[in-house]
């Protein structure tokens, strides 16, 4: 079901309260009110999958769906990850099955966490992500390496670009990666993962 802001700044439409709601598809072109969202999903107590974009307070849309939906399962999200946001996700649904994180960036630390204590995971989508690991000389930008690559063997299916010179993943030339990866309206739909094609 794809919701409109309308529907998430008031939460007490008829779609909202709906209990049946097991997919939720959040669109791309605005900013959420996130009490609108805590208020609704404490009826949906079915869902199992959230495509969202972007997620400022992470901590309490996690803790609100860990809190009201025992079967969740999925999660596509193109905010940038750090090990927070790893930790969250954690915390909040160990149960997690699928998680896309298409055309963003991440910190090596944080897919090393997701990877490690996710034990549930079937499906990662890395798909355009563009790793950062912070060394000792400073912010280090880099593709999936073989530390990375070696924690998902026991994955059913794990995406990645494949070529390391992916026009894609090498937008990035001035430093400012979360700049850079922004979303793209027109990749936003798609996704390796069928399930989280919009």
């Amino acid at each position: 079901m794809l919701l409109s802001i309308s529907d998430l700044v008031t939460g007490a439409s008829r779609i909202c309260k709906s209990p049946i709601l097991n997919r939720l598809v959040l669109q791309s072109s605005f900013q959420f009110s996130v009490e609108a969202f805590k208020e609704a999903i404490k009826y949906w107590k079915r869902l199992q999958s959230l495509i969202l974009p972007y997620v400022f307070r992470y901590e309490e849309i996690l803790s609100s769906i860990g809190e009201n939906c025992k079967n969740f399962a999925e999660i596509k999200s193109s905010c940038s990850i750090d090990l927070g946001f790893a930790e969250a996700i954690v915390a909040n649904v160990p149960g997690l099955k699928v998680l896309s994180l298409r055309h963003t960036a991440a910190f090596k630390e944080a897919l090393l966490h997701l990877l490690k204590s996710l034990k549930n995971l079937e499906v990662l989508n890395l798909t355009h992500v563009l790793v950062a690991d912070l060394t000792q000389a400073g912010l280090e930008l880099q593709g999936i390496d073989e530390k990375i690559t070696n924690c998902t063997l026991h994955l059913k299916m794990f995406f990645t670009s494949g070529e390391r010179r992916c026009p894609k993943c090498n937008i990035v030339e001035d430093g400012n990666i979360w700049r850079s990866y922004e979303l793209d309206e027109e990749d936003w739909p798609q996704d390796e993962v069928a399930s989280h094609t919009i």
